[in-house]
């Protein structure tokens, strides 16, 4: 389910351009995954090996110079807003559309910043998940939970193949766009693969609201 205009009260979408960032935050440290390119099949079970730190500024500097590659991105797990000074981000992050509970700490309110081309393998998550997307768009391709037996997950939450070489005669794949203001939420065990279509900035919240109304927003999907 997409979620349209559920991202109207929240500042980071207007102010969270790559040129402000830069100029307000470009000093900020970060850690970011670096060198994917060399080893594709291994960033994400080995993720700390692939870390590195540099700053908001210099990563944003990569994004322009090189906007599309998957070899650098700032993920939710090197937990941009657990980082020293980054609390001043979150009040850009504010107000939450009131179906969203609001996160109970970093973990809970992952950032992602990347280029155009950095993808995310097929996995699922263990909780429902609500992406909000900022800046750029991303495709996401959607895999129900009940088709765990035919993705081949032998380790953590990845799947062994790509959403795209499943049998569409045995697995039905949903194919989005997710759009800057746009909320995508994922059930708890679907899979899914994401892939940045322009340099991007996206959020990942932790709950819902399950028994609170969706109003003065609009409902897209297929």
């Amino acid at each position: 389910m997409i979620v349209t205009g559920g991202l109207a009260r929240t500042p980071a979408l207007t102010r969270w351009t790559f040129e402000q960032l830069t100029s307000a935050h470009g000093a900020l440290e970060v850690e970011i995954q670096d060198g994917r390119d060399a080893e594709p099949d291994v960033y994400q079970r080995e993720f700390d090996r692939f870390c590195r730190r540099t700053t908001l500024g210099e990563l944003i500097a990569r994004i322009a110079a090189r906007p599309s590659s998957n070899d650098f991105y700032l993920t939710a797990k090197n937990r941009l807003l657990a980082q020293p000074g980054a609390a001043v981000l979150l009040a850009d992050l504010e107000p939450l559309p009131e179906f969203l509970v609001p996160p109970r700490s970093d973990l809970d309110a992952a950032v992602w910043i990347g280029p155009a081309g950095t993808r995310t393998p097929l996995h699922h998550e263990g909780c429902n998940a609500a992406i909000a997307q900022l800046r750029g768009r991303k495709r996401f391709h959607l895999v129900p939970a009940a088709c765990a037996p035919l993705v081949g997950n032998h380790e953590s939450r990845f799947a062994d193949l790509d959403a795209t070489a499943l049998d569409p005669a045995q697995a039905r794949v949903f194919e989005v766009t997710l759009e800057p203001g746009e909320l995508l939420f994922i059930l708890v065990g679907w899979w899914h693969q994401v892939e940045a279509l322009e340099p991007s900035i996206s959020r990942v919240l932790r709950a819902l609201r399950t028994r609170t109304a969706i109003r003065g927003t609009r409902i897209r999907g297929r």
